[in-house]
């Protein structure tokens, strides 16, 4: 047996939950959970994006300045 500490609005969601499908609570909680791992496991195997990267074609004097500070001047 495991004690989880959950907020109230939470385990009421649950057992509401589980009074609609007739299962056990417990067994509500084990599914859940199950879900919510399988789910990180998926994310965590995506692709990472990157963005591709553009030349400004900027004068060399505004090479280390903001794009804001270029913009001022």
């Amino acid at each position: 047996m495991t004690t989880l500490d959950i907020s109230d609005a939470l385990f009421k969601e649950i057992r509401e939950r589980s009074e609609k499908t007739g299962q056990p609570f417990p067994r509500v909680v084990k599914e859940i959970l199950e879900a919510g791992l399988a789910h990180f496991s998926k994310v965590q195997t995506r692709r990472k994006y990157r963005v591709p990267t553009h030349d400004l074609k900027m004068k060399p004097g505004f090479r280390n300045l903001s794009m804001n500070q270029a913009w001022d001047q």
